[in-house]
């Protein structure tokens, strides 16, 4: 038949690699290589066509209203993808420039988020570093107020001991004397020497004890100063309240005798 004739006309044999080489060109070149697979596809359109020509009057009529519609599909798609670039597009370009925006800002305040967190971090670290140098500078000013007081005890004590030790001497002559007194007013003369002798160590010795006494007074209310004024600057590190001298320690401050004490050396900045 005509079909079948078309058919083999368009038909062709499939070659194993999928192209084909011709001995020779139409114009006597060399030979050509060819694409089998464009070849086979310009075939099936081709075959298509022929076929096409060869369908009912009905399916042909369908097939011009699915042409109809598929143009006037893609003149749709065209009016709507005019519409999109021309309403739509600088929106989304402004919501992508917004984002980018919002973005970067979000950056600089996470940023700036962590800088705040580790200044406060490091404020905080500061803070009790220089609390706990008080701390310190504290049991080193309790040790010098210690050692300054055992220091001037023994200052005192070795100052008596010395003069002391004249004293007695002194007190050794004069009983000697008295005691190779050769008649009564010499006897007399002797005993009022050696009197006063032991009347000066007398004094000598309560002027020790007063000054002793008085070092070993002070040692204690000079504790409590040194101890009060530490309380009183960790209330202010704190924001506390620091009570008045009586309530912590039943003594108050108007009642204590002025005396000569180490100083607490000041605090390290905080800052």
């Amino acid at each position: 038949s005509k079909a079948t004739k078309t058919r083999r006309a368009g038909s062709t044999r499939r070659p194993s690699n999928g192209s084909v080489a011709s001995g020779t060109s139409s114009l006597g070149g060399p030979a050509a290589a060819l694409n089998m697979v464009e070849v086979r596809s310009v075939q099936r359109r081709i075959g298509s066509i022929a076929y096409c020509d060869m369908l009912p009057d009905d399916i042909k009529a369908l097939l011009r209203e699915v042409l109809e519609a598929c143009e006037l599909q893609e003149t749709a798609n065209r009016v709507v993808d005019a519409v999109l670039a021309r309403e739509c597009a600088p929106l989304v370009e402004e919501r992508d420039a917004e984002g980018r925006t919002l973005l970067r800002k979000v950056g600089l305040s996470l940023e700036a988020q962590a800088v705040r967190l580790a200044a406060c971090a490091e404020k905080v670290c500061v803070h009790f570093i220089g609390i706990a140098k008080r701390d310190e500078a504290q049991a080193v000013l309790e040790d010098d107020t210690d050692e300054k007081c055992k220091d001037d005890l023994d200052g005192a004590l070795d100052d008596y001991e010395d003069e002391d030790d004249e004293l007695e001497a002194k007190l050794e002559k004069a009983l000697r004397k008295l005691r190779h007194a050769e008649d009564a007013s010499a006897l007399e003369r002797n005993m009022e020497a050696a009197l006063a002798v032991l009347q000066e160590i007398e004094d000598h010795y309560r002027n020790y004890h007063t000054q002793a006494t008085g070092i070993a007074a002070q040692h204690p209310v000079a504790v409590a100063r040194n101890l009060r004024r530490y309380r009183q600057s960790l209330c202010d590190s704190f924001g506390l309240i620091f009570p008045t001298a009586a309530e912590d320690d039943g003594e108050s401050v108007a009642e204590e005798p002025e005396v000569e004490e180490e100083k607490a050396p000041p605090a390290p900045a905080e800052g």
